[in-house]
């Protein structure tokens, strides 16, 4: 005969509930994965643009145009030409020598649950190398 004080496993009920925890996050994880994915991808083609010495000297709007590029190379569906000017801006150094700026910025919502979104704001600047240098 069996007593009833032994540990006889996981109930129906307590599979159910830890696979609704475990369904729970991977929802949340597939929610999130493109705000992260889109920032990475802001991220690496802003520091193409950067990393490129005749960048520095260039134009504003061909400035925008390689970023544009680069972004799109990525897969990224947030940028487009209508778009490039208002999100991407290059600011002019405040002392004389100093570097350019790439400042990218914009907002990108993923829907959760019914009216509950994930909302990444990305604001962020980066030098152009051989900016002021003259040459």
């Amino acid at each position: 005969m069996m007593n009833m004080t032994e540990q006889r496993g996981v109930t129906f009920i307590g599979w159910c509930i830890i696979l609704a925890i475990i369904a729970f996050f991977v929802l949340i994880t597939l929610r999130l994965f493109p705000l992260y994915n889109e920032k990475f991808k802001v991220i690496a083609a802003m520091n193409s643009v950067a990393s490129r010495p005749e960048m520095a000297d260039a134009p504003s709007d061909e400035i925008r145009k390689y970023f544009l590029r680069t972004v799109e190379v990525g897969g990224s569906l947030t940028f487009n030409d209508r778009n490039i000017k208002e999100l991407v801006k290059i600011e002019k150094p405040e002392e004389k020598g100093g570097s350019k700026l790439l400042n990218v910025n914009f907002e990108m919502r993923n829907k959760f649950f019914h009216d509950i979104e994930f909302v990444l704001v990305f604001d962020r600047s980066v030098p152009l190398k051989g900016s002021g240098e003259g040459g």
